[in-house]
């Protein structure tokens, strides 16, 4: 009971006990750290249905969603207060009791090993004090699941305790469960328990003779076999190929520095911190505090003394060689391939693929170093024990090196954790959740962006959306699931880019990001509002936000942005201009057009001009008939300046949208213009050519074409949302130039047929990829048109 009071005690000066208050989750999101991250998983997780698998999370890192497991939200006390969520109020939280618990678990382990070795009440407190608010666990509460550190305690006392015929097989069982629970609060720790649920089973085979080689692998591929179990129906594990735990060349990152155990990354009262080889080797913290410094020398000068006098029988101890070979599997992987000390690398060795790729998984490699780190604080402490001195020396001396350890790790004890109700301090909360609660999802643009405006700002959008049980594109995972959030991403892109919203989306962006909207804006087909210096942008058919008043300044910003669009948008009709090829170095990094909107984005300037280069660039559409010049907007390009080593040429970036609708029908030349003196100087972009049409319309067809075998294509997209379809692709006919084709899409349904225009677009891929010396540049396709231009049906897809 005195352990479980000091326990207490040291909890209240670390944490305070305010946070083991189911609604206090203040702390929690404060800090804008990994602390949100978990709460908002558990969160999210609590409010949804059940899912299949259990563990599966979808409106958070929508649409792919993500996995309890991957949100650090620990699944093992989410899964279950999720089964009793209807008697849970609505904002609750269990980390706080987690951190007593794992501090309560630990002490208890702690005891249990101790009281092995001796029995004096005094020392084993002391012992349990020292090791349950150790360093390496202090420093673990940015990652709760983390600090089950306890499991590692749990797994040394499994393999000390002495085995007898009787109690053996209870031993494996309870090792056994241990290997379960690690699995299902955090992968890391698991892989550490597996290493003891091998080498238990192995020596009470081989070195004590009470179980059998068949119980041995029973042991062990029961484990394993129950964790893959448990796994799989979290959905940590899938038999899809979609999913990936590997983060390539990311081992080696995360390794254990060798100045680890005495550097104090700033912890210490007296040790300083030093400076290490990577940023990332924070992992590998493992800092011993003074006063185990003091345990380590007295240790040492008594095991000196021991050999000396050959009162120690090392030959005795060989039921700890499957542990030795634990230790060392451990410490390597823990070091890495990568070897290292202060900020210098010793030296670097190859290794088996095999081996990297299970490091590239669990890259935070440098936490391995926590099972010896647990075993060398035990053994320095067995042998404090063992001197042979009076217990009420050695328990003073225990108490005045426990006094040290807690003076030089103080900054551990007062955490300063806040209480009380979360309010989101940067944002409007009452108004953002007024305003969402109109849409059925939130588009933060750009999509993904953990830190939009300002740090960490996902957690506050994310809060916002759980208010109103909305998808969010947000959210921080440990692990992503496959390319779906890529497509989905892209697919918005050209959404915007094709003037194109849904009446049920949100869209949150910053001034940074405003002018993708520009097509939208210019077309009058959104409303933009400005709150938090946040822009909201959202479709004028949207019937649940007529009744939205907008603050003045909101209409100020809102009519300032539609008329700086319409100057930008300006045409100007100029003579036919004077093309000059390979005066301007340039990459258009992307180019769409789709429903007379032309959208260029890259970076251009003049080869002979590099001293003073950050003119206006121009884009002209120009045929033989007619010429056209737009501008565009400027924009920062630091990785062009880096690449070129030139720093003249930072802001050559540019990015316009262009409407085409007033222009002449026809074939136009993309060119790339730059203003040097008073005159512009042109230069074709890559032979880019659009066509110029009316708005894409589908003719009905009284009978199909024939078929034919004579061409070559590839459809490489058909998506669909509920306005829009979208074909992509490239079309030949086998053996003549696509100079001059002009590709139709046929679409064969039901009770009706018809024929679709598509837009050509300029393909030199195809022509290099058939290497035939002909032109199959104008081979290229895309296809939009609205869904309400067709008859509901089955259509097959032609040409």
């Amino acid at each position: 009971m005195i352990s479980v009071a000091l326990i207490l005690l040291m909890f209240h000066l670390s944490y305070g006990f305010e946070i083991i208050l189911p609604s206090n989750i203040n702390w929690l999101m404060t800090v804008y750290h990994d602390w949100g991250q978990h709460y908002l998983g558990w969160a999210y997780f609590q409010k949804e249905p059940w899912h299949l698998p259990i563990g599966a999370i979808e409106n958070y890192n929508f649409p792919a969603g993500t996995n309890v497991g991957f949100t650090d939200s620990i699944p093992l006390l989410a899964i279950f207060f999720k089964t009793i969520s209807f008697l849970l109020p609505e904002t609750f939280q269990y980390f706080g009791i987690w951190f007593l618990s794992c501090h309560l678990l630990m002490g208890y382990f702690t005891f249990k090993v101790f009281n092995l070795y001796t029995k004096n009440y005094w020392l084993i407190v002391l012992a349990v004090l020292l090791i349950s608010f150790n360093p390496v666990l202090m420093y673990r509460v940015m990652h709760p699941a983390l600090c089950a550190q306890w499991l590692i305690m749990a797994s040394i006392y499994y393999y000390l305790v002495k085995p007898l015929k009787e109690n053996v097989q209870n031993i494996n069982k309870k090792q056994l469960l241990i290997l379960v629970l690690s699995a299902l609060i955090n992968p890391y720790l698991f892989l550490m328990i597996i290493g003891f649920s091998i080498i238990l089973p192995f020596k009470n085979y081989y070195f004590d003779k009470l179980i059998s080689l068949k119980q041995v692998f029973y042991y062990i591929f029961s484990g394993l076999f129950m964790v893959f179990v448990c796994w799989f129906l979290i959905g940590m594990v899938s038999f899809s190929t979609a999913k990936t735990m590997e983060v390539e060349n990311s081992y080696g990152l995360y390794g254990f520095n060798l100045n680890s155990f005495y550097n104090s990354f700033g912890w210490s009262t007296f040790f300083p911190t030093i400076k290490i080889f990577s940023p990332s080797q924070y992992e590998g913290f493992s800092y011993l505090g003074l006063g185990f410094f003091i345990i380590i020398i007295i240790g040492v000068i008594y095991l000196l003394y021991s050999i000396i006098n050959k009162s120690v029988q090392i030959k005795k101890q060989y039921k700890f060689i499957p542990f030795f070979l634990l230790l060392l599997v451990t410490i390597i992987f823990a070091i890495t391939n990568k070897v290292t000390i202060n900020d210098s690398l010793l030296f670097e060795y190859y290794l088996p693929e095999f081996i990297v790729k299970i490091g590239n998984i669990f890259r935070a490699s440098g936490r391995f170093i926590w099972i010896f780190y647990y075993t060398l604080f035990s053994f320095f402490l067995i042998v404090f024990f063992k001197i042979k001195i009076h217990n009420r020396i050695k328990v003073f001396l225990l108490i005045v090196i426990t006094l040290i350890q807690f003076y030089d790790i103080k900054l551990f004890l007062n955490k300063q954790i806040v209480s009380g109700n979360y309010e989101i301090k940067p944002l409007n909360e009452k108004k953002w959740t007024e305003i969402s609660s109109n849409f059925d999802k939130i588009i933060t643009y750009p999509l993904y962006n953990n830190s939009l405006g300002y740090n960490l700002d996902y957690q506050d959008w994310c809060f916002i959306a759980l208010k109103n049980d909305l998808p969010i594109t947000n959210g921080y995972v440990a692990r992503e699931s496959g390319d779906k959030n890529v497509i989905f991403q892209q697919k918005i892109k050209d959404k915007i880019k094709q003037g194109e919203i849904n009446s049920n989306e949100l869209y949150i962006t910053t001034s940074q990001y405003l002018s993708d909207f520009n097509s939208l804006i210019y077309n009058q087909k959104v409303h933009v509002g400005f709150l938090n210096e946040f822009y909201y942008i959202y479709s004028r058919d949207n019937k649940n936000m007529l009744n939205h008043e907008f603050e003045e300044i909101e209409l100020y910003k809102a009519d300032s942005l539609f008329n700086k669009i319409k100057e930008l948008s300006k045409i100007q009709t100029i003579i036919k201009p004077n093309i000059q090829e390979d005066i301007i170095q340039y990459n258009i990094e992307n180019l769409s057009f789709s429903n007379n909107i032309l959208s260029m984005q890259g970076w251009a300037f003049l080869k002979n001009n590099l001293a003073k280069n950050d003119n206006s660039v121009f884009i002209s559409l120009t045929n033989n008939h007619k010429s056209y010049l737009f501008n565009t907007i400027k924009n920062e390009r630091l990785d062009v300046a880096t690449h070129f080593k030139n720093e003249n040429i930072k802001n050559t970036g540019f990015k316009t949208v262009c409407y085409t609708d007033k222009l002449i029908l026809g074939m136009y030349s993309v060119l790339i213009g730059i203003a040097s003196d008073d005159n512009i100087l042109f230069q074709s972009a890559s032979q880019q050519i659009i066509e110029i049409k009316k708005e894409i319309q589908a003719i009905v067809l009284t009978s199909l074409p024939e078929n034919s075998d004579n061409m070559k294509y590839n459809i490489e997209g058909v998506s669909m949302d509920q306005n829009m379809i979208s074909i992509n692709g490239w079309a030949f006919i086998v053996n003549k130039s696509s100079v001059d084709s002009n590709i139709k899409i046929i679409l064969e349904g039901e009770n009706i047929n018809y024929s679709i225009n598509v837009f050509n677009i300029n393909r030199p891929d195809v022509t290099s990829h058939f290497n035939q010396n002909i032109n199959f540049d104008n081979s290229g396709f895309k296809l939009v048109i609205k869904k309400k231009n067709l008859t509901k049906g089955i259509i097959k897809l032609g040409y």
